[in-house]
């Protein structure tokens, strides 16, 4: 059941994405190459296959498809959204806290302040067992 969900996530992604359209093209080109290869060297099978001057017949009908789903408004651009940063704090609200440098020449102390809080008695159980 789960094999057939995912087949079925990854057809609705590719619809969704027009990758039908890469997906038939790939079949096309794959179809072209061991045509041509057939007839002649590989080298001439690639350059006949993506040159675009000898399509075959299902190139010309998945160019006549995009473009037909193009002139039916199928494929159409997703909306941009304007992205507005807001801020919501005042500037009054804010607080900048200032660096103190000590005097030149003394050391700078560089202890963390320490800790005046007891810790909860009992210890708090993990939720993770």
């Amino acid at each position: 059941m789960k094999v057939i969900a995912n087949i079925l996530l990854a057809l609705a992604i590719l619809g969704a994405t027009n990758g039908h359209w890469a997906v038939l093209q790939t079949v096309a080109w794959t179809r072209m190459l061991c045509d041509f290869s057939r007839t002649g060297s590989l080298e001439t099978a690639i350059t006949k296959t993506f040159d675009g001057q000898h399509p075959c017949k299902m190139c010309v009908q998945i160019k006549q498809g995009k473009e037909s789903e193009n002139a039916t408004g199928h494929d159409l651009p997703l909306k941009q959204v304007a992205l507005k940063i807001d801020f919501f704090l005042a500037p009054k609200d804010l607080l900048l806290a200032a660096l103190v440098l000590p005097p030149p020449g003394q050391p700078a102390d560089m202890t963390a302040p320490s800790r005046t809080s007891v810790p909860p008695v009992p210890p708090p159980r993990s939720f993770v067992g």
